[in-house]
């Protein structure tokens, strides 16, 4: 049997075997409709780049008024990933800015890289339990 002739068959076979309601034909849209429907998703897109735009200012309003994170030596070598004498010699050389506290040794991770998505919610939250009042 050729290609052609199983062709033939096949497309029969499922046209004999389809429900009448499966025959109804949809009406095709318009050029002005699909033209329409294009300029509203064009509009759409516009606003949500605009909200998108409004709250990534917002984001970085609120990173520039979070307290900075002050992390011990050990925590800034763990979050680097590189030892804590790696650490401690690029304070010395003054690599890396740091913050006495006592004799505590205490490194602003902002001034060495930017803080990740999980550290900003962190200081988020330590800020909002600061205002209210709880620990």
């Amino acid at each position: 049997m050729s290609r052609q002739v199983a062709t033939k068959i096949v497309g029969r076979t499922a046209h004999q075997g389809a429900s009448p309601d499966s025959a109804r034909v949809v009406p095709r849209r318009s050029a002005e409709e699909n033209e329409d429907k294009m300029s509203r998703t064009g509009e759409l897109v516009v606003i949500l780049q605009d909200q998108v735009e409004q709250l990534t200012v917002a984001i970085r309003s609120l990173e520039r008024h979070l307290p900075a994170p002050l992390v011990s030596v050990q925590d800034a070598a763990e979050r680097l990933g590189v030892s804590v004498n790696t650490v401690r010699r690029r304070v010395k050389s003054g690599d890396i800015p740091c913050t006495r506290i006592g004799k505590a040794l205490r490194i602003d991770l902002t001034k060495v890289r930017p803080l990740d998505r999980v550290e900003v919610s962190e200081l988020a939250e330590r800020a909002v339990r600061g205002a209210s009042g709880t620990k």
